[in-house]
């Protein structure tokens, strides 16, 4: 009750003074409020007295009763924070990929590989940088090389929007491995 109490308190402009004692916490009421007067209050009020069977505030509900917290989002209602595409759309052959890009890209690769462009792809090749950092390069393509026992290895980076971080962590794994990364 007394959470309730606190509730209702603040709706109704009430500014209460909460103080722990022990294992519970007291509520004592400013502006000359007692506890009958705020249950007054509840009482004259439905949506201040509505409560559920554990005390707490009941959430709020929509015109057809249905709770907003646990309402059923429609798609496309909310987007990612940072503009991801939602993960249907990043998944490619069983594979969740970071963007709906680097799937595309990856579906690219399976058809430069089944057309015999290119030998075989890896993804998400780790390499270590100073400071115990680590670069994460999206694919590795591998081409072998006519009549020798050689490769030609294509770094691929997929980039939407390229961040100075990532630039930078870039710059060094080119400069560390002596390698040359392609951005698409």
């Amino acid at each position: 009750m007394t959470i309730v109490v606190l509730f209702v308190a603040l709706a109704l402009g009430v500014r209460p003074h909460v103080v722990a004692l022990g294992t519970g916490i007291r509520v004592k009421m400013a502006d000359n409020w007692s506890i009958e007067d705020v249950a007054a209050a509840m009482a004259s009020n439905p949506d201040l007295a509505r409560v559920n069977t554990v005390g707490r505030p009941s959430p709020p509900k929509t015109e057809q009763g249905q709770s907003l917290i646990n309402a059923p989002r429609t798609k496309g209602a909310t987007r990612n924070k940072y503009g991801v595409a939602p993960k249907e759309d990043r998944i490619y052959n069983g594979v969740l990929y970071a963007s709906k890009k680097e799937a595309k890209f990856a579906a690219e690769l399976d058809l430069r590989k089944k057309a015999g462009d290119i030998s075989f792809w890896l993804r998400q090749v780790p390499f270590a940088l100073p400071g115990g950092s680590v670069y994460r390069l999206d694919f590795m393509a591998f081409t072998r090389l006519d009549d020798e026992a050689a490769w030609l290895v294509d770094y691929i980076e997929v980039k939407g929007r390229d961040l100075p971080m990532g630039k930078l962590k870039r710059h060094q794994t080119e400069e560390i491995y002596h390698i040359s990364i392609r951005v698409v």
